[in-house]
């Protein structure tokens, strides 16, 4: 009898690993019920990819996990601001109280982030800030939480490797002076590499009458070893091809996203080939290994659009990520309060490329990645934490 008991429990044991074998999660049934959730970005115009990739990247999350954990479905509610600060507070508005969006998830840069930061606890309503990497995005408001990495990070990360790894003592600096953006990165590259010994030979404010042939002239007569561009990319295209032109080959590094803008050009090709040995600080690289969820997220994307994710696809994709994380966590997922306070208290989630965690005061704690432009392709160099 003890024997036969004994064999049953085996038997028993068995059938049940075979089961664990054909499906590691369980199956959540659909409730009928659906999430609103408001994303905002440019979807035309100088900054469409922006808006495209990213919402390419939402899609492929939401494709993975369709459902929260209690059954409710999200619908993304999408918004044009097209990068203008003034037209992203009005669709914020209209999403909150139209629309009844539980969060938004932010595409646009650090301008219309900024516009929105007080709104945001005005209204109570939680906002992932996907792609502004602005200091200040996140500061005095329980509302907004920053996905990106922020400037003084970024800056300072491209000081010390163009210092200690790249062994360039001089750079000229390149800013707009009308971008939040730029000028802070270029702040916090300066001040970071001055701390190190570095010398700034130029700082160059780029205005609309410009004559960057005078500029680089100029550049040249000082002898850089590097130019920091955390300018726009077409911006960064004169500036190269003028260089090339003059017959002069320094080094070169620019900030988060312009690969990916790069890539959703339709002259991708022969600007990849311009734009060779240049360095970039991002957020994602393809030729860096991903985690198991990363893996999986890839093959998601190429299995949707037959391409490769781009920065601003893979960062979109982990902000779905986040805010169902958050929502599964919350007895109801609609509770904008409860919903911000755990995107708070990410800790340590999977993103594509590593870990994800966001403190209460808002800001990520994640990878920087340093990719170059080799042959046309892309090469991640380093991962730094």
């Amino acid at each position: 009898m003890k024997r036969f008991n004994l064999l049953s429990l085996l038997f028993v044991f068995f059938l049940s690993l075979l089961g664990g074998c054909g499906s590691q999660e369980r199956t959540i049934s659909p409730s009928g019920r659906v999430v609103k959730v408001g994303v905002i970005g440019p979807m035309n115009g100088t900054k469409a990819a922006l808006g495209e990739d990213g919402i390419k990247g939402m899609k492929t999350a939401l494709k993975m996990q369709p459902l929260l954990s209690n059954g409710d479905a999200i619908k993304l509610v999408v918004a044009d601001d097209h990068n203008d600060p003034r037209v992203a507070v009005q669709q914020f508005k209209r999403l909150v109280t139209q629309e009844k969006v539980t969060a938004v998830l932010l595409l646009s840069t650090s301008p219309p982030a900024l516009a929105i930061n007080p709104l945001a606890d005005k209204y109570r309503v939680p906002v992932i800030a996907i792609l502004a990497t602005h200091p200040d995005v996140a500061k005095g408001t329980r509302f907004v939480s920053q996905l990106c990495f922020d400037n003084v990070f970024q800056g300072k990360v491209a000081a010390l490797f163009t210092r200690d790894e790249l062994l360039d003592g001089t750079a000229a600096v390149f800013q707009d002076a009308g971008n939040a953006y730029s000028t802070s990165l270029a702040r916090e590259f300066i001040k970071e590499f001055q701390s190190i010994d570095g010398t700034i030979t130029n700082l160059v404010n780029i205005t609309n009458s410009t004559d960057l042939q005078d500029v680089m002239e100029e550049i040249e007569a000082h002898g850089p070893d590097i130019l920091y561009m955390p300018i726009d990319v077409n911006e960064v295209i004169s500036i190269i091809k003028i260089a090339q032109d003059m017959d002069w080959n320094p080094q070169y590094m620019s900030a988060d996203g312009l690969i990916a803008e790069v890539l959703y050009s339709k002259d991708k090709d022969d600007l990849m080939r311009l734009l060779d040995g240049l360095m970039v600080i991002d957020f994602y690289s393809s030729t860096i290994a991903p985690t198991r969820f990363g893996r999986k997220a890839r093959r998601a994307y190429r299995s949707l659009y037959n391409q490769r994710m781009t920065s601003f696809s893979a960062l979109a994709l982990e902000a779905v990520r986040v805010l169902q994380n958050a929502m599964n966590r919350c007895k109801n997922p609609k509770d904008r309060i409860c919903v911000n306070r755990m995107i708070r208290r990410t800790t340590n989630l999977k993103g594509v490329i590593g870990v994800i965690s966001i403190t209460p005061q808002g800001k990520v704690q994640r990878a920087l990645v340093v990719n170059k432009i080799e042959s046309g392709r892309i090469k991640g160099l380093v991962e730094v934490y």
